[in-house]
Protein backbone atom coordinates (compact mmCIF):
# COMPACT_ATOMS: atom_id res chain seq x y z
CA UNK A 1 0.00 0.00 0.00
CA UNK A 2 1.23 3.54 -0.89
CA UNK A 3 1.89 5.97 2.21
CA UNK A 4 -0.99 8.21 0.59
CA UNK A 5 -3.24 6.24 -1.59
CA UNK A 6 -4.57 9.80 -3.13
CA UNK A 7 -0.92 10.06 -4.98
CA UNK A 8 -1.81 7.02 -6.74
CA UNK A 9 -5.41 8.63 -7.53
CA UNK A 10 -3.36 11.32 -8.38
CA UNK A 11 -1.23 9.74 -11.29
CA UNK A 12 -4.40 7.72 -12.36
CA UNK A 13 -6.66 10.91 -13.62
CA UNK A 14 -3.35 12.39 -14.91
CA UNK A 15 -3.61 9.70 -17.51
CA UNK A 16 -7.17 10.30 -18.13
CA UNK A 17 -7.58 13.97 -18.28
CA UNK A 18 -6.50 14.46 -22.39
CA UNK A 19 -6.95 16.78 -24.20
CA UNK A 20 -9.02 17.04 -27.75
CA UNK A 21 -7.52 17.55 -31.17
CA UNK A 22 -7.47 21.01 -30.59
CA UNK A 23 -5.97 20.89 -27.64
CA UNK A 24 -8.90 21.75 -25.21
CA UNK A 25 -10.00 19.74 -22.09
CA UNK A 26 -13.25 18.52 -22.32
CA UNK A 27 -15.50 17.99 -19.74
CA UNK A 28 -15.85 14.26 -20.18
CA UNK A 29 -12.40 13.84 -19.79
CA UNK A 30 -12.62 15.19 -16.01
CA UNK A 31 -15.58 12.99 -15.13
CA UNK A 32 -14.70 10.24 -12.57
CA UNK A 33 -16.97 7.28 -11.50
CA UNK A 34 -17.96 7.50 -7.85
CA UNK A 35 -16.33 3.93 -7.44
CA UNK A 36 -12.98 4.86 -8.77
CA UNK A 37 -12.70 7.70 -6.57
CA UNK A 38 -14.22 5.94 -3.21
CA UNK A 39 -12.03 2.77 -3.52
CA UNK A 40 -8.92 4.47 -4.38
CA UNK A 41 -9.80 6.49 -0.85
CA UNK A 42 -10.42 3.48 0.63
CA UNK A 43 -14.23 4.24 1.21
CA UNK A 44 -13.14 7.67 1.76
CA UNK A 45 -11.02 6.78 4.77
CA UNK A 46 -10.52 10.14 7.01
CA UNK A 47 -6.94 8.96 7.33
CA UNK A 48 -6.92 9.91 3.21
CA UNK A 49 -9.29 12.97 3.53
CA UNK A 50 -7.21 16.41 2.59
CA UNK A 51 -10.03 19.28 2.66
CA UNK A 52 -13.86 19.63 2.77
CA UNK A 53 -16.08 22.09 1.84
CA UNK A 54 -19.10 23.09 0.23
CA UNK A 55 -19.15 22.62 -3.55
CA UNK A 56 -21.36 24.97 -5.78
CA UNK A 57 -19.87 24.33 -9.37
CA UNK A 58 -21.08 23.49 -12.64
CA UNK A 59 -19.38 21.95 -15.70
CA UNK A 60 -18.32 25.74 -17.15
CA UNK A 61 -16.67 26.17 -14.04
CA UNK A 62 -14.93 23.07 -13.73
CA UNK A 63 -13.61 23.73 -17.27
CA UNK A 64 -12.24 26.85 -16.29
CA UNK A 65 -10.42 25.49 -13.15
CA UNK A 66 -8.87 22.63 -15.19
CA UNK A 67 -7.51 25.01 -17.79
CA UNK A 68 -6.02 27.39 -15.17
CA UNK A 69 -2.08 26.34 -15.19
CA UNK A 70 -0.12 28.07 -12.89
CA UNK A 71 3.03 27.14 -10.70
CA UNK A 72 0.69 28.61 -7.43
CA UNK A 73 -2.42 27.28 -8.21
CA UNK A 74 -3.24 23.54 -7.35
CA UNK A 75 -4.29 21.92 -10.52
CA UNK A 76 -7.82 20.09 -10.58
CA UNK A 77 -7.66 16.64 -12.09
CA UNK A 78 -11.48 15.72 -12.24
CA UNK A 79 -15.07 15.64 -10.53
CA UNK A 80 -17.61 13.51 -9.91
CA UNK A 81 -21.49 14.75 -9.25
CA UNK A 82 -23.47 11.44 -8.86
CA UNK A 83 -25.64 10.98 -6.06
CA UNK A 84 -25.73 13.24 -3.51
CA UNK A 85 -21.97 13.92 -3.09
CA UNK A 86 -20.34 16.50 -5.38
CA UNK A 87 -16.22 15.90 -5.40
CA UNK A 88 -13.68 17.65 -6.92
CA UNK A 89 -10.20 15.57 -7.76
CA UNK A 90 -7.08 17.93 -7.04
CA UNK A 91 -3.53 17.81 -6.95
CA UNK A 92 -1.75 16.10 -4.31
CA UNK A 93 -0.09 18.34 -2.42
CA UNK A 94 2.76 16.40 -0.03
CA UNK A 95 3.09 19.15 2.24
CA UNK A 96 -0.60 19.69 2.56
CA UNK A 97 -2.73 22.65 2.07
CA UNK A 98 -1.37 26.37 2.67
CA UNK A 99 -4.38 26.72 5.38
CA UNK A 100 -3.10 23.80 7.72
CA UNK A 101 0.23 26.16 8.13
CA UNK A 102 -1.73 29.78 8.65
CA UNK A 103 -4.46 28.78 10.70
CA UNK A 104 -2.82 26.35 12.84
CA UNK A 105 -1.30 27.72 16.05
CA UNK A 106 1.21 25.34 16.49
CA UNK A 107 2.63 25.01 12.66
CA UNK A 108 1.95 29.10 12.05
CA UNK A 109 4.68 29.29 15.27
CA UNK A 110 6.89 27.46 12.77
CA UNK A 111 7.17 29.76 9.74
CA UNK A 112 10.12 31.95 10.10
CA UNK A 113 9.62 35.68 8.17
CA UNK A 114 11.77 34.30 4.96
CA UNK A 115 8.92 31.62 4.66
CA UNK A 116 6.52 34.08 5.90
CA UNK A 117 7.45 36.00 2.40
CA UNK A 118 7.75 33.39 -0.05
CA UNK A 119 4.00 32.54 0.83
CA UNK A 120 2.68 35.89 0.60
CA UNK A 121 4.83 36.52 -2.79
CA UNK A 122 3.62 32.95 -4.04
CA UNK A 123 -0.11 34.32 -3.24
CA UNK A 124 0.48 37.37 -4.82
CA UNK A 125 1.77 35.27 -8.10
CA UNK A 126 -1.18 33.72 -8.42
CA UNK A 127 -3.83 36.55 -8.06
CA UNK A 128 -1.27 37.95 -10.83
CA UNK A 129 -1.79 35.27 -12.89
CA UNK A 130 -6.00 34.68 -12.34
CA UNK A 131 -6.21 38.54 -12.91
CA UNK A 132 -4.09 39.43 -15.11
CA UNK A 133 -1.69 36.95 -17.05
CA UNK A 134 -4.31 34.14 -17.65
CA UNK A 135 -5.60 34.30 -20.98
CA UNK A 136 -8.93 33.03 -19.38
CA UNK A 137 -10.73 35.85 -17.48
CA UNK A 138 -12.07 34.78 -14.17
CA UNK A 139 -14.73 36.71 -12.31
CA UNK A 140 -15.76 36.07 -8.49
CA UNK A 141 -19.08 35.86 -7.26
CA UNK A 142 -20.40 35.83 -3.68
CA UNK A 143 -23.11 32.41 -3.81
Amino acid sequence: MLKHPLKEIVTIFSVIVTADQEGEISVESLQLEFSTIKGTTENFSPANKLGEGKVQTNSRQILLVAKLQHRNLVKLFGFCLAREEKLLVYEFVPNGSLDQFLFDPKKRAHLDWETRNKIIVGVARGLQYLHEDSRLKVLYTET
